[in-house]
């Protein structure tokens, strides 16, 4: 049987609260850690797919309203985006060679 006062045990109980909460936030941190890790290796892993994919996205802005445009003129999308990408691919080789 124990004898604490009324003030030991509250003091107790804030202490406890306290070491939870110190608990909850470490292993917060830790999360947080071990997430970023697992990002920064998977970035790691898929870098070498990152610029196809950027210069992918950049045609897709890039063309998509030339594209619209010679659908709503009643060309197929894509004899459209055929279109649209040699005409790019031909200005691009004309820069080259001049």
């Amino acid at each position: 049987m124990t004898f604490e006062s009324p003030e030991a045990e509250e003091e107790g109980r804030q202490l406890a609260a306290l070491l939870t909460r110190l608990g909850v936030a470490a292993w917060s941190f830790v999360g947080v850690l071990v997430a970023l890790w697992v990002v920064l290796t998977v970035l790691g892993r898929v870098r070498i797919l990152m610029a196809p994919i950027v210069l992918a996205t950049v045609l897709i802005y890039v063309l998509n309203p030339i594209v619209s445009r010679l659908e709503r003129m009643g060309l197929h999308r894509v004899i459209g985006s055929l279109a649209a990408f040699a005409a790019l691919l031909g200005g691009l080789v004309l820069i080259a060679i001049l």
